[in-house]
């Protein structure tokens, strides 16, 4: 099954998109900087935000590592941002590769790519 989601305006599509899809008790997780309306988003679903820190030292990428050990049944969509906001961090082709391959794992897991949701 294909799931399409159209908007016509960004922000309602920050909004409605995660409502389209999420349940309750399901899981959006977030790396962290992150645009400060994420979590919220993922509140208003009935959804749990679930935090995952990246550092400087890795120019606020998140590593494949540190998503592979926050995933569970419970996970529903992956906030990627390349570039991200609010960091301007963009993330090298070897690790979306290696996310990729991660995500495969988790058939039931969404990937928002857009910088906005």
């Amino acid at each position: 099954m294909k799931l399409v989601f159209v908007s016509v305006h960004l922000p309602s599509k920050q909004e409605e998109a995660p409502l389209t899809v999420l349940m309750c008790g399901q899981q959006v997780i977030v790396p962290s900087p992150f645009w400060v309306s994420y979590p919220e988003i993922a509140r208003l679903a009935d959804a749990t935000p679930v935090i995952v820190q990246t550092s400087i030292t890795d120019n606020f990428i998140l590593k494949p590592e540190s998503l592979s050990a926050v995933l569970n049944e419970k996970s529903r969509v992956l906030i990627l941002c390349s570039p991200s906001n609010p960091t301007g961090a963009v993330y090298p082709r070897k690790t979306l590769e290696a996310i990729a391959a991660i995500v495969a794992k988790h058939p039931r897991l969404l990937v928002s790519l857009s910088p906005l949701l």
